[in-house]
């Protein structure tokens, strides 16, 4: 990966966008990639606009996933008709301090501001797609139904810092690229949709926040 100041692009595939998302809104999502130190080979890509916005360290973890160490960017957005929203609070320090946050309030049985658990469903306790720490490591667990229990819930959520290796008082960041990934939303079926490379990926956590958080969807959609 190239080291940059200034945020690069994901790079997509234009013939494929043009294909598979027409007729969709296009939204160019400000992320950073990073790599952690002495805990994973792996890159991930963490969120810079939703997460400080409505203030949930959650929302910082939720919203990061792992991501292809062999990810290509482009300094410039290929010529397509999408909003390009600024970087908000998008530093390592921030990242590990959030997510430090959490750690602690999850650790103590304490609950940050709203509650860490009105993102896995306010009414039920149950949310569709959470991530996994075990099978693919901050990426969707598909098809969990029915109501989960807060202590369930924050087993869940211990494991997934511990990936990270956010348990840990020397844990570190040796990478922190801003980027832009680009997100195409479908308003009809509230869906969205990550556009890497070739690659069109679902992303119903994306979708969680864009539909059912009205500060977002006020942000993003109008």
């Amino acid at each position: 990966m190239v080291k940059s100041d200034i945020p690069q692009f994901i790079e997509v595939d234009e013939k494929v966008l043009r294909k598979k998302c027409s007729d969709k809104l296009l939204v160019w999502m400000p992320t950073a990639i990073f790599k952690i130190v002495g805990c994973s080979k792996d890159y991930f890509m963490t969120d810079c606009l939703i997460a400080p916005t409505i203030k949930s360290s959650l929302a910082r973890l939720l919203l990061t996933r792992k991501v292809n160490r062999k990810i290509k960017f482009q300094i410039n957005p290929p010529m397509i008709n999408a909003k390009i929203y600024n970087h908000i609070a998008c530093d390592s320090d921030a990242f590990i301090k959030d997510l430090k946050s959490l750690y602690d309030s999850v650790i103590s049985k304490h609950e940050e501001e709203g509650g860490w658990s009105q993102y896995i469903e306010p009414s039920r306790l149950a949310f569709a797609h959470v991530i996994s720490p075990i099978k693919w490591i901050l990426g969707p667990m598909e098809n969990l139904k029915g109501v989960l229990s807060k202590s369930v819930l924050r087993s869940m959520i211990q494991d997934m810092l511990h990936a990270l290796c956010i348990d840990r008082d020397d844990v570190g960041i040796s990478e922190w690229i801003k980027a832009y990934v680009l997100i195409a939303i479908d308003e009809e079926n509230e869906q969205t949709y990550l556009v890497m490379g070739k690659k069109i990926i679902e992303s119903n956590v994306y979708a969680r926040f864009i539909f059912r958080t009205p500060e977002i969807r006020n942000l993003i959609i109008g």
